[in-house]
């Protein structure tokens, strides 16, 4: 069965700059842009140090490309996941992302 992919994300790759001084900064850059599959969207509630804190988890579901791994991110319409799973699906035919919504960019 093929899947609905009808949602753009783009996978991010941290990289490292030199500044001016000579010190190391970090930004995203665009490793892979994808439609996907968004076969999974829950989340859970509880309380971390006497606050409530709301995890949001995400799975998608994207032709396969190689490299993707867990030091990526995905950017979907301005919201930044956490890649914290590959999977490969279908003989190298799709990858299956588990993501959690990162706190902060």
């Amino acid at each position: 069965m093929n899947p609905l992919l009808d949602e753009k994300i783009i996978i991010e790759k941290r990289t490292a700059v030199k500044g001016a001084n000579g010190e190391e900064t970090y930004s995203w850059a665009t490793f892979y842009t994808a439609w996907a599959e968004r076969l999974y969207r829950g989340g859970t509630e509880g309380f971390n140090k006497d606050q409530e804190v709301a995890t949001g988890k995400e799975i998608f579901k994207v032709r396969y490309t190689s490299g993707v791994n867990e030091l990526m991110r995905v950017n979907i319409s301005s919201l930044y996941y956490d890649i914290l799973n590959v999977e490969i699906d279908g003989r190298n035919h799709f990858l299956v992302l588990h993501c959690q919504i990162k706190d902060n960019v």
